[in-house]
């Protein structure tokens, strides 16, 4: 039988880590040991050779606590090679969610970027290494 590759998240060295390993829980390798990031939102991509995900920190501040930081959509090999910061949004701008396309061409993600209501997301896509952005809704 051939071995499955599964994907997962950890705090077991403090912050939330990307993680693979054997199904049977044997080779675990951390992929991305981000120590001032968490990382959450894992998605596989369709030929199952790299992964996106969201690195994330959060910076409190007096006024308005827990909403300023960073949100790094990212790809990163399955082997731990190649790990690309695709875009970043800054202070309480969002860019979540990230998901393939059947294709393996494209990734589509949400972000409240092109609002000013925080928190009013959009759907958005681009190609593979972060260019080409494109803005599918507009929507209140």
């Amino acid at each position: 039988p051939t071995s499955v590759i599964i994907c997962f998240l950890s705090t077991r060295y403090g912050k939330i880590d990307v993680y693979v390993a054997n199904s049977d829980g044997s080779s675990v390798l951390n992929l991305t040991n981000t120590p001032g990031h968490d990382e959450s939102a894992i998605s596989w991509s369709p030929d199952g050779t790299t992964l996106a995900y969201i690195s994330w920190s959060v910076k409190s501040s007096i006024s308005n606590p827990d909403t300023n930081g960073d949100e790094k959509l990212m790809t990163v090999g399955v082997d731990g090679s190649n790990n690309v910061e695709l875009i970043a949004a800054m202070g309480t701008d969002l860019d979540i969610a990230p998901e393939w396309s059947h294709d393996g061409t494209r990734i589509a993600f949400t972000s409240d970027k092109d609002t000013d209501v925080s928190r009013n997301l959009d759907i958005y896509i681009m190609d593979v290494i972060g260019e080409n952005q494109i803005n599918l809704t507009l929507n209140d």
